[in-house]
């Protein structure tokens, strides 16, 4: 694609499987992103606050180098995990709130983003039936953030990721198991490209039964 011309013809198949559902009225809206997983999110981000909905954005990432966003140099990034600031470059100022993380405590607060984002929540005392929690990172945050939201009765749902061969339910290659309650044994698999890659936390079996 760096070497398309204006006006060279592209073939461009999609959209292809779902996205984030809307945010109920009254929820507040925490995005969560790590490492690669937050460029997307910065979309969803921008969406988000274009709507007018206030949206607290958790970024996190191993150390400062690899964290894929541009900073605001008239504005401090919070060390405490409990002070949102508006940090970000990507978006005008005042617009978007965000605590940052670094596993090496390089930049942000030192920790983990889970980790962050528990330390925020204990210190806000915030219900879990108020946030509503969108995700997308590697597979052991998304794992280890969706069981910490289900336990607290959080509505979570996290942008999964698998090997893709064909990317629309033909290769069968980039299954998920989830709960079902029409399927006998009480779970399935569901395909990543085609019925995801968005699922509720609740409903995601990160190991099949059995």
């Amino acid at each position: 694609m760096a070497g398309l011309k204006p006006r060279d013809p592209v073939s461009v198949m999609g959209p292809l499987g779902n996205g984030f559902p809307p945010p109920r009225s009254g929820k507040a809206i925490w995005i969560v992103g790590g490492g690669i997983g937050l460029p997307p999110l910065l979309w969803l981000a921008e969406s988000l606050t274009g709507a007018g909905h206030s949206v607290l954005l958790f970024a996190g990432a191993r150390g400062a180098r690899f964290l894929p966003c541009a900073l605001r140099t008239d504005s401090s990034v919070s060390e405490d995990g409990i002070t949102p600031t508006t940090c970000l470059g990507d978006f005008p100022a005042d617009k978007l709130h965000a605590i940052l993380s670094t596993d090496d405590g390089s930049l942000g607060y030192r920790g983990t983003i889970l980790q962050a984002v528990q330390r925020c929540f204990a210190a806000r005392g915030t219900p879990g039936h108020a946030v509503v929690i969108y995700a997308c990172g590697p597979e052991p945050m998304l794992r280890a953030l969706g069981r910490w939201a289900t336990e607290g009765g959080v509505e979570c749902y996290l942008c999964t990721e698998r090997t893709m061969a064909c990317g629309m339910g033909t290769c069968q290659s980039c299954v998920i198991p989830v709960r079902s309650d029409t399927d006998p044994d009480g779970w399935r698999y569901r395909l990543c490209c085609t019925d995801g890659p968005v699922f509720a936390a609740k409903d995601i079996l990160w190991t099949p039964p059995g």
